[in-house]
């Protein structure tokens, strides 16, 4: 994975070191990324004030998004 002052988290395979995808949708640089246990799911944390919440084996569509206006 690769994060940082781009929008968009970089996924590549652990095995191959080979490029699989982009997980775009954040509007602003990303501050944080975290796995869960099970690998499945991916949670990025955005300057944009948003976390997004990604299913991994469906091609990085995000499942679900916080933001601080969900308070």
């Amino acid at each position: 994975m690769d994060t940082g002052a781009e929008k968009v988290v970089k996924i590549w395979s652990p095995e191959t070191g080979e490029f699989l995808r982009n997980l775009t949708g954040h509007t602003q640089g990303l501050s944080d990324i975290s796995w869960s246990s099970d690998s499945a799911y991916l949670a990025s944390a955005s300057d944009d004030t948003t976390i997004r919440i990604w299913d991994v084996e469906t091609v990085g569509n995000h499942r679900s998004s916080l933001s601080k206006e969900d308070r």
